[in-house]
């Protein structure tokens, strides 16, 4: 389940015209603290096309059945790898909306957030440790992380395509280890919290995609 790796070289090897490379990857996440927002510092983005910012509208995730007695140790790790992942998409998607001025990051970070407190509530639930705590925008426990996020701010501050090119990433990332998480099997209340964050995975997706479509 080290597929974050590989998004990481993959991410390191774009190409001049600056459309990243997609890759497989695997679980992860994280909560909003002190000391990280939503930007919007960059929204005024003189000279750039407005027409490009865009609404995007998500439910925050929610388990609303009661929880397993306990969680083995595969879940767990899911849940921590899932909050740093939530994470590396807000903070990503934060810097963004300040380098590019296009809002649609800032909305789209508000969104991660919820993502972000809905897996912290797991770990609150069971009783796990939220690797996020105390971490600003671009801090992660996992250094893996915090190497994917100078890459992809990197890569995403060349061009508004480039950039919604990173957020095309990101969530291929998402939904590819949220599928790969229940298709292995976990508890209701954690299989319920991971489907909605798939929904809106694919909603961002979906969004990132026809942006560069324009």
């Amino acid at each position: 389940m080290q597929h974050t790796n590989a998004l990481l070289i993959a991410a390191g090897s774009v190409a001049a015209a600056g459309l990243l490379a997609i890759a497989a990857v695997s679980y992860a996440g994280g909560t909003d603290h002190g000391g990280r927002g939503n930007g919007g510092g960059g929204n005024g983005g003189g000279g750039r096309d407005t027409t490009r910012n865009t609404t995007v509208t998500t439910d925050a995730p929610t388990a609303s059945t009661t929880p397993a007695a306990s969680l083995d140790q595969t879940t767990e790790d899911a849940l921590l790898h899932m909050v740093e992942e939530e994470k590396l998409a807000h903070d990503v998607y934060v810097t963004l909306g300040d380098v590019t001025g296009l809002t649609m990051f800032d909305r789209i970070s508000g969104s991660e957030i919820r993502h972000e407190s809905a897996v912290q509530t797991l770990l609150d639930q069971y009783d796990i440790a939220d690797p996020t705590d105390g971490n600003g925008v671009g801090e992660f426990t996992d250094p893996a992380f915090t190497a994917l996020y100078d890459q992809l701010v990197e890569q995403g501050s060349e061009s508004d395509d480039a950039a919604f090119q990173v957020g095309v990433i990101i969530e291929e990332l998402d939904i590819a280890d949220l599928n790969d998480r229940l298709e292995e099997g976990t508890p209701t209340d954690v299989a319920q919290v991971f489907e909605r964050l798939l929904a809106g995975s694919e909603k961002h997706l979906a969004a990132f995609n026809r942006m560069l479509a324009n």
